[in-house]
């Protein structure tokens, strides 16, 4: 498999998903998005939440630090993490319940693509 058939499979996946999806780099900052995540917190599009953290987001202070705490210890002892319930405001107003689920993140190399380039996700 292509490095681009993977992210272009990858995409595929995180956009047709009943779910908020986003992911970030090792700074806790998103990289990326599917649309339903970019409109659950009011951006026009993913390219609006792209090197953002939670802390840029209209979210509560104490909920900002769970997540962050959340991806943090999800990111340094590759458990999974579960947050049920959080109350979210998006830029728009509009509140929302939410649970988050933190998974670690995965490196695909070239090697396991069978091509050149790596990405994190």
């Amino acid at each position: 498999m292509q490095v681009q058939d993977a992210l272009s499979l990858i995409r595929s996946v995180v956009e047709s998903s009943p779910n908020d999806v986003y992911w970030k780099d090792a700074n806790l900052k998103f990289i990326s998005s599917n649309m339903r995540f970019a409109k659950s917190v009011g951006a026009a599009n993913v390219s609006s939440v792209i090197g953002l953290s939670p802390r840029n987001l209209p979210w509560d202070s104490d909920i900002t630090s769970l997540i962050l705490e959340a991806e943090q210890n999800c990111l340094t002892t590759g458990e999974l993490k579960i947050l049920p319930g959080l109350k979210i405001t998006n830029w728009n107003g509009a509140s929302y319940l939410a649970t988050f689920v933190f998974i670690r993140c995965m490196t695909i190399t070239p090697k396991s693509l069978g091509s050149s380039g790596a990405f994190r996700m």
